[in-house]
Formats: C-alpha cells, sequence, structure tokens
C-alpha cells in the first residue's frame, strides 16, 4: 500500500461528483461544485474514466498512465532537443517523487503534459510559425485546467525560449503573444 495521503481526497471528490443528482446522497445540500478549478482535466479523465470502472481503479489506471508516460515523453523531449537518449532511464523513478508519494493526482497527470508542452516550446521559439502559435495558444490553455503550477513553470519557460531565439525585441514580442493570450483566463 503505497501512501498517496492526498488521494482518498481526491477520490471522495470523485464519489461527490458521481452521485451529485443523487437525491439518496443529499450531496447538493452540504457542497458546491466549482467549475472555476485550475485541475479540471484530470478531474474531468478520471470522472469519464469512473463511468466504466470503479473509482478507485480509474484513478490505478490514470496515474500508471501517466508514471509510464512520464518516459516516454521524456525521450520525445530529448530527441527535440538533442540531448543523450540515455538519460531516459534516470527519468524512471523521477515519476514516484515527492507528488506521487503524497497523491497529488493532478500533479501527476500534468507532468507528462508538461513535457509535451515544452516540445512544442523548443519547436515554437526555433520556427514561430502561424500553427505552432495557434497550437501553443491552445495547449497553454490545457495546461492551465490541467495544473495551475505547472501552467506558470510551461509559460515562464516558453516565454525564455523565446526572448532567447528572438533575433528583435520586436519579433520577441509578437512572439509571446500566444503566450500571453491566456492570461487574461488565469486572472
Amino acid at each position: 500500500y503505497l501512501p498517496m495521503v492526498d488521494l482518498p481526497q481526491h477520490a471522495q471528490q470523485l464519489i461527490l461528483w458521481l452521485h451529485w443528482d443523487d437525491p439518496a446522497y443529499g450531496y447538493q445540500q452540504y457542497f458546491d461544485l466549482n467549475w472555476k478549478t485550475p485541475y479540471l482535466l484530470p478531474n474531468t479523465v478520471v470522472y469519464l474514466l469512473a463511468q466504466f470502472l470503479p473509482a478507485v481503479a480509474a484513478f490505478k489506471v490514470l496515474i500508471s498512465l501517466g508514471l509510464l508516460a512520464i518516459p516516454l515523453v521524456t525521450r520525445l523531449l530529448l530527441r527535440e532537443s538533442g540531448g543523450n537518449p540515455w538519460w531516459v532511464f534516470p527519468v524512471f523513478p523521477i515519476g514516484f517523487s515527492f507528488s506521487f508519494y503524497w497523491g497529488f493526482f493532478n500533479f501527476v497527470l500534468a507532468t507528462p503534459l508538461t513535457l509535451l508542452f515544452l516540445i512544442l516550446a523548443i519547436r515554437y521559439s526555433g520556427e514561430p510559425t502561424r500553427g505552432r502559435a495557434v497550437a501553443i495558444f491552445l495547449f497553454a490553455h490545457v495546461m492551465f485546467v490541467g495544473h495551475a503550477l505547472l501552467y506558470g513553470l510551461c509559460g515562464l519557460v516558453a516565454g525564455a525560449l523565446v526572448l532567447l531565439r528572438a533575433p528583435s525585441p520586436r519579433s520577441a514580442a509578437v512572439r509571446l503573444l500566444p503566450l500571453a493570450a491566456s492570461l487574461p483566463i488565469v486572472l
């Protein structure tokens, strides 16, 4: 049995959501649904999976997929950045970090998304096409509803990459627009 201290709270939130409209439970009189949470993506995915699996099994499947995705996406990131592909092997135990230990479900699932965002940011900063600008704009929104802290990290790293690789301050400002466009939603 893994510690995953926070996971029971996530599971209870899922149970509340699954039985929200059932008058036998009466959850509506004690709780409010908050649709403005920056953790909406992982919670929605586990909710959809819980339509077919028991709640605990849904969490186990998604956490397992998130942990497996970290080294797989790291491999893609290493390939994109020209890194040594052998560095993917030390990444396997990184998935079992503080966030996993404490059961921070949303962080574990958003970590592979963060790595995918960094791949897109590397491509966009090197060759900023209109399609990549739209993709990074949309992906920034996905990151926000995935995990707000990782969204901030992605924005800072992508912004730094754009600033470092832009030929002039004017072009840097234009290239930063797709990243900055999601800030009003955050605020």
